[in-house]
C-alpha cells in the first residue's frame, strides 16, 4: 500500500475484506516460505514411536530422557540395551559414530564433524535465512493418488503410502565470500561417507530429521506498525 493509506484501510486490504480503487493502495504479493527445522529438541513420538531428528540430535535417545510418555519404547530397538548396558531406545548419527569410532587412534573427528555441521546449519537458518533463494518441488508434494477405481498398472505408478516417496526437493542458494555453503557440504559429507571405500557410514535410519517449510504472502513493505 502506499503511504498514504491509513492502518485501518491497510488492515483491511491484507486480510481480504478490501480492495483500493484502481490499485492505487495495493501492494504486490510474493511468496515466501521460512524452513524450521528440529535440531534434536524434539522426543521420540509418541504416536509411531519414532525419533524424530536422529541426524542433528547430540546424544542418543535414550528412556527418561525426555520420553517420559511410557517407561520403555515398545517401538525401540532392545538390542541396544544389551550391548552397551544402558537404556536407548535410538541412537543419533553423533552418538553411532562416537561409539563406531571410540577405539580408533584417532576417532571421534566424524562425530565432532557432524556436531559441527548442525551448529553451523543452525546458525545459517536462524542469522542468514537469505542464502536459500528458492525451493524446488514443494507443487509435487502437493500431488496425491485421486480417488476413485484404478487398473492395476495406474495404481502401481501413482499410489504409494508415502506420500514423499521419489520426490525431491532442490534447495537453491546462495554462496559468499567464504564458501559458507560449501564448508556445509562437505562437513555432512568427510562425516558420512567413507572416501576411502566409497561407502556411507551412518544408516539410513539416521540420516533422517524433521523439517518444517512454511509457505505464505509477503506484502507488508511500507509500514510496520499494528502488524
Amino acid at each position: 500500500m502506499s503511504l498514504g493509506a491509513t492502518d485501518k484501510q491497510r488492515s483491511l486490504f491484507l486480510k481480504g475484506f478490501k480492495l483500493s480503487k484502481q490499485g492505487q493502495y495495493e501492494d504486490p504479493t510474493y511468496l515466501g516460505f521460512k524452513i524450521v527445522i528440529d535440531f534434536g529438541t524434539l522426543p521420540i513420538n509418541p504416536e509411531d514411536g519414532l525419533p524424530p531428528s536422529p541426524l542433528f540430535r547430540d546424544t542418543n535417545y535414550e528412556i527418561g530422557a525426555g520420553n517420559s510418555f511410557f517407561a520403555t519404547n515398545p517401538f525401540g530397538q532392545p538390542q541396544y540395551e544389551f550391548r552397551t548396558q544402558r537404556t536407548i531406545s535410538y541412537y543419533s548419527a553423533v552418538g553411532y559414530l562416537t561409539e563406531r569410532e571410540i577405539s580408533f587412534p584417532y576417532g571421534g573427528k566424524r562425530a565432532d564433524m557432524m556436531r559441527q555441521f548442525k551448529v553451523t546449519f543452525n546458525d545459517l537458518l536462524t542469522n542468514s535465512p537469505w542464502f536459500i533463494q528458492s525451493i524446488g518441488g514443494l507443487d509435487e508434494l502437493m500431488k496425491v493418488p485421486r480417488g476413485g477405481y484404478q487398473t492395476q498398472t495406474e495404481a502401481s505408478s501413482t499410489f504409494n503410502v508415502q506420500r514423499t516417496a521419489g520426490k525431491t526437493l532442490t534447495f537453491n542458494t546462495l554462496e559468499s565470500m567464504n564458501l559458507r555453503v560449501t564448508a556445509l557440504a562437505d562437513l555432512y559429507n568427510q562425516a558420512t561417507f567413507d572416501y576411502d571405500y566409497m561407502r556411507e557410514l551412518v544408516p539410513r535410519n539416521l540420516r533422517k530429521f524433521t523439517m518444517y517449510i512454511f509457505v505464505s504472502e509477503i506484502r507488508n513493505f511500507f509500514k510496520t506498525s499494528r502488524l
